[in-house]
């Protein structure tokens, strides 16, 4: 696994000679200022959120200190160990555009899933850092009139895919690419496509014969129910933007549209070729399938920082009476602000577990442990490890794009986003190379020349009867008379 570091944006594939499958990418950026409430008073009137910000600076025992682009690495100011440079494959500066990363991040993923190799972008990060900037874009009401220059990295590499599909289809390739878009919130697994509608829940006995902790996973929601066939990156606009208006919003002190789930948009392609052969006739190759995913974690926070944890209680007893403090209707949006947030961390922290022991597995594989001794991966704690359960542990390539702020008030929460890339850029996955179709297509290949060069034969071959006569000659009586 590679690491990559960007400032608020970022990512890259690592070389092929490495063997690395994961790739973190850190971005650093300035907090979003759009997203932090302000004062509506005059003067130099303050929020409460924004005193508290305030003190959180000057409290502060941690910080990153300096960014140095062009040697990939930073450093960062930590309470246990001092000062540490952190490095990664690629860092990418709050200056960066949206083109940058994707060249940098995306592109080479992008052609490993045209031949065939399933890929995946994870995107992680506190709340209000750029996750879903990076990638979608700007949060605007429509990617059709969003400038080419701010389009994310779904909208880019779903036209990077589409130019080469229509290719194909001109040199006579048949394709088939379609398009998932789904909402991870705690155990219910909803289409975004389809309004926000609960999938792999109440639909009996369809999936009778289906494990119970699969049907909800990813063999459920991506076997098909869920997948909306596209042909030119206009549908794919209007999907993203369907499924845009379906997520689960709301406002925190920390990021005014604050993603209240965890988003995964699924690209899915099917090639299937002929081979033209020597003699008449085509041979039909298996088709190739791989995947893309788009993983849009929602933003890890602190409660204390987003103000979820402040639900009062609706009436309080003063001297033996009931005072009101906020109505009931306040009271419930305020708990359900909290159930969002434990939501979201409780995937968070499942997807950390599964890394941690992706880790362990790495290092004590690599002290030569058997594969039997090695850690269970506990891919089953969550709704959001079991969909990304291919591009965690599987052969897929994966890219870990990480996102932080470099305001010291939240440099705690950076440093742990540092770390978790760090972890990450530690996992290593042996990249298995899918034989199996490579050589079911040289025995078919075999198997039908050897029927071509038997019907050559039984044509050309026919029965012949020859006679021979043989006379033999009396030499020896015609000399002596």
């Amino acid at each position: 696994m590679r690491k990559q570091q960007r400032l608020k944006n970022g990512g890259q594939d690592p070389p092929a000679e490495l063997g690395s499958i994961f790739q973190p990418c850190q971005h650093l950026g300035h907090a979003n200022k759009e997203n932090v409430p302000t004062a509506s008073g005059e003067g130099n009137q303050k929020t409460e959120w924004e005193d508290e910000a305030t003190k959180d600076l000057a409290d502060a025992r941690c910080s990153i200190l300096a960014v140095q682009e062009e040697k990939a690495s930073l450093l960062a100011l930590t309470k246990q160990s001092g000062l540490r440079e952190y490095t990664f494959d690629r860092v990418f500066g709050e200056r960066a555009e949206q083109a940058d990363i994707f060249a940098g991040s995306a592109r080479r993923l992008v052609m490993e899933f045209l031949n065939g190799t399933s890929a995946s972008i994870i995107c992680y990060g506190q709340t209000a850092s750029g996750k879903t900037h990076t990638m979608f874009g700007p949060p605007q009401k429509g990617l059709a009139t969003t400038s080419a220059e701010l389009q994310g990295l779904v909208p880019r590499t779903c036209a990077e895919v589409l130019r080469t599909v229509e290719i194909w289809r001109q040199r006579g390739i048949e394709v088939h690419l379609s398009a998932s878009y789904v909402e991870l919130f705690g155990s219910e697994v909803s289409d975004l496509l389809r309004d926000g509608q609960v999938v792999g829940q109440g639909r009996q006995g369809r999936y009778a014969a289906v494990r119970a902790t699969d049907r909800v996973g990813h063999r459920y929601v991506l076997d098909g129910h869920t997948e909306y066939h596209i042909e030119s990156l206009e549908e794919v606009y209007e999907l993203l933007q369907h499924g845009e208006v379906a997520k689960r919003r709301a406002a925190t002190a920390m990021n005014e549209r604050s993603t209240r789930a965890h988003t995964v948009f699924v690209l899915s392609l099917s090639v299937q070729r002929r081979q033209r052969l020597s003699c008449e006739g085509d041979l039909q190759l298996p088709a190739r399938r791989s995947r893309f995913y788009f993983a849009d974690l929602g933003g890890s926070e602190q409660l204390a920082k987003s103000k979820v944890e402040s639900a009062k209680a609706p009436v309080t007893v003063v001297g033996g009476e009931e005072q009101s403090r906020i109505s009931w209707q306040e009271f419930y949006l305020h708990r359900q602000r909290l159930q969002e947030t434990m939501n979201i961390n409780k995937g968070l922290f499942s997807l950390k577990r599964v890394i941690e022991v992706l880790h362990r597995r790495s290092r004590m594989a690599a002290e030569g442990v058997p594969s039997h001794a090695l850690p269970y991966v506990p891919y089953q704690d969550s709704k959001l490890t079991m969909l990304l359960q291919e591009a965690l542990g599987g052969s897929a390539r994966t890219l870990i794009i990480t996102t932080a702020t470099m305001d010291p008030a939240h440099a705690e929460e950076s440093l742990q986003t540092l770390r978790f890339a760090e972890t990450c850029a530690q996992v290593q996955k042996r990249r298995e190379a899918d034989q199996a179709a490579s050589i079911t297509v040289a025995l078919e290949k075999i198997e039908q020349d050897i029927k071509i060069l038997q019907s050559e034969i039984a044509r050309k071959e026919r029965w012949e009867t020859r006679l021979l006569r043989r006379r033999d000659l009396d030499t020896v009586a015609g000399e002596f008379g």
